[in-house]
């Protein structure tokens, strides 16, 4: 593990009693980069500190030499102890104490943490003018058991104070150019000169100006980020929430104010526990009720009743069949088959009993077999006349039953207007429809109740299909706005229950860290008394 502080967290983490959740949210916290390795070793995970020559570790200052540099004209030497410890350098003011920090950390480094964001006319007054030696610092660093001390120095050409030409001998090595930055992180951990203002706030400062000065040198500041990205999570999914319960606050009054059921369905589904799902519901019209209703209002706007000219073209047809069927009952045609059928009689009964008297008339001898073969000749006759009278009762029968299939019970969907569109008052047509489809017995009777009883039946449709068409209407105006606004606020409710139900979870991670970090602070406090 190349960060020890984010080890000792990894050690402690895998044996806490955090829940797997909690964990994964340290973990990803730790290393944001890292979540697509989360089966991999942990220790793989950590970026590698840059490395450093083994030459340019635990080395300590022997010697500072400036010259032409800020406060410092003539050259001049600060001689150090190289080993361990705290080492003071004091004076009074203008004795050059800053002057020479600032060599240091150009030499080091290329740049000033006193100069950093300062103006140009502020750095322009780096070199002193009471020297004309070129301006030079030179720092001699030692490790202990190197025969060769590390020399590092800038050089300043011009006036530009961050254009010097810095070099570096390690070792006894030939000098060469610094090119990039050496030891970054190590002099940002473990600065090796402190100013007075630095030194005071580690000493004097508020418990969190120690925390933040300490923490780089205890190398606890690579938990700080991770603290940050947990506590980052957790301001987020609060405002997730927060933005999901205040967009449903704000369209509450709206939905209850509306007319609309499904609004105030809507409204009773989010005042108080969400239901989101049967919000979706009603929004997409996959609800029961309210696809009930809707489907109960489009048949009413469709419907009507039978096509009039057919309802016209029925009862002329009754009309003119009975009247038919009524004129060939006074011909011969109306009592051919009578007539047809008396003589068939008297032909068996002449079969039976041979020549007799006429049952009918009395007629002495009447029924012999020359009458039986004119009577034969008669009943053919009288089935070509009564033909006429067969066929006009047929077509009375056909247009009876016409009739009926025009005049049925009312439809079906007026059965559901109640249950599912109390809002329209369809009593009027189910009324009209009922005495319609009650029909009298007399063939002109129910002709004339063909026609009197559509004419209301017409009527009440008209008027139940706009008073269908103008409520949906009307409906539809008022709730198509607040399914807009439901629809948007659904995605924003959804991440707000999300982030409610992520936030223990992050609350218990973020103590969890903290607490953690607390105790390997403090140990690395007692460690270095």
């Amino acid at each position: 593990m190349s960060d020890p502080a984010v080890g000792e967290v990894l050690t402690r983490l895998a044996t806490s009693k955090l829940g797997d959740d909690e964990k994964d949210l340290v973990s990803k916290a730790l290393f944001p980069q890292a979540e697509e390795s989360r089966d991999d070793d942990p220790g793989e995970r950590v970026p590698a500190a840059r490395a450093s020559d083994e030459a340019t570790r635990r080395l300590f200052i022997e010697s500072i030499r400036v010259r032409g540099f800020r406060g410092i004209g003539d050259e001049c030497q600060l001689a150090l102890s190289p080993h361990p410890g705290l080492t003071l350098v004091t004076g009074r003011n203008g004795t050059g104490k800053s002057s020479i920090v600032e060599g240091v950390e150009f030499v080091l480094t290329g740049q000033s943490l006193r100069w950093a964001g300062r103006s140009v006319e502020r750095k322009a007054g780096w070199r002193n003018l009471h020297s004309p030696a070129q301006p030079q610092a030179v720092v001699t660093l030692q490790r202990p058991g190197l025969p060769e001390p590390h020399i590092f120095s800038a050089t300043w050409d011009g006036d530009n104070v961050e254009k010097a030409t810095r070099t570096v001998s390690i070792g006894g090595t030939p000098t060469r150019p610094i090119e990039t930055p050496l030891w970054d992180g190590a002099l940002a951990t473990h600065r090796p000169i402190l100013s007075y203002a630095e030194l005071a706030k580690i000493v004097e400062g508020t418990p969190s100006d120690r925390y933040n000065a300490l923490a780089p040198v205890l190398g606890m500041q690579s938990l700080q980020a991770p603290l940050n990205r947990l506590g980052e999570s957790k301001k987020l999914a609060e405002q997730q929430h927060e933005a999901g319960v205040l967009a449903v606050k704000a369209l509450l009054p709206d939905l209850q104010a509306s007319a609309d059921d499904r609004a105030l369905r809507a409204y009773a589904a989010l005042d108080g526990p969400w239901d989101l799902d049967a919000v979706d519901d009603i929004v997409t019209g996959t609800q029961s009720a309210s696809t009930q209703r809707e489907q109960v209002l489009r048949e009413l706007e469709q419907l009507a009743p039978p096509n009039q000219e057919r309802v016209i073209e029925h009862s002329d047809a009754l009309k003119n069949a009975a009247r038919q069927v009524s004129t060939l009952e006074g011909t011969e045609a109306g009592r051919a088959d009578v007539l047809a059928e008396l003589l068939r009689s008297a032909i068996r009964l002449h079969e039976l009993h041979g020549d007799g008297d006429c049952p009918v008339c009395g007629r002495d001898s009447a029924l012999h077999s020359d009458w039986v073969q004119q009577a034969k000749r008669e009943i053919e006759r009288l089935k070509s006349v009564a033909t006429k009278m067969r066929t006009a009762q047929s077509v009375l029968e056909t247009a009876r039953r016409g009739v009926h299939s025009l005049a049925k019970s009312p439809p079906e969907v007026l059965t559901r207007v109640v249950d599912h569109a109390p809002q329209i008052d369809a009593s009027g047509l189910t009324a009209a429809w009922n005495a319609w489809a009650t029909l009298p017995n007399g063939d002109e009777e129910l002709a004339d109740h063909l026609l009197s009883g559509y004419e209301a039946v017409e009527r009440a449709t008209v008027q139940v299909r706009t008073a269908a068409r103008s409520f949906r209407e009307e409906q539809d105006a008022d709730w198509r706005p607040l399914a807009q606004r439901l629809s948007e606020v659904l995605p924003l409710a959804r991440e707000s229950e999300k982030a409610n139900k992520s936030l223990p979870g992050v609350g218990r991670a973020e103590k969890w860290l903290k607490d953690t970090e607390a105790e390997i602070r403090d140990g690395e406090i007692r460690g270095h008394r």
